[in-house]
């Protein structure tokens, strides 16, 4: 039982960490938006000042990050003076950064990170089985040959 807390906290843990690892790359993302063409399509609008929402603060990806509600899409604002907005669709931005080289390779060493505890934490638990059949394997063998199983010290 103990086990399986400390594997599912492990992972937790590794959920979230990978989640604030990944919220700081996509705010990267969006200030690099403002220098470099990185093929993700800007929107110019005008008259949204009034639009632009904070995002909710358990909104781990997207934490500090204004948005735009407009037409059923959520646009992220990469910037905003005199009455016009640059934004670009938040499902663009979040995908380029997923599949940025870097965020790829973290991924797979947070897996085989996982992967590799959770082995251990099988492992440990076969061993500890195997252990407790060879004592009881043993204790029946000193019963059969009637011999004292626990020691009473020296005679």
């Amino acid at each position: 039982m103990t086990n399986a807390i400390r594997t599912s906290f492990t992972i937790i843990i590794t959920i979230i960490a990978f989640a604030y690892g990944m919220s700081i790359l996509l705010t990267k993302k969006i200030n690099d938006l403002n220098y470099i063409d990185s093929g993700i399509e800007l929107y110019y609008l005008t008259g949204v000042e009034s639009q632009i929402t904070k995002t909710a603060w358990y909104n781990i990806l997207l934490s500090g990050q204004n948005i735009i509600r407009k037409e059923n899409e959520t646009y992220i604002v990469i910037n905003s003076e005199q009455g016009l907005t640059v934004a670009a669709l938040s499902s663009d931005i979040i995908l380029s950064t997923l599949l940025a080289p870097i965020n790829i390779i973290i991924l797979l060493l947070l897996i085989m990170a996982v992967s590799w505890i959770v082995n251990i934490r099988v492992q440990t638990r076969n061993e500890s089985y195997t252990l407790k059949l060879l004592n009881t394997q043993a204790s029946d063998l000193l019963k059969s040959l009637n011999l004292a199983t626990s020691s009473t010290g020296p005679c």
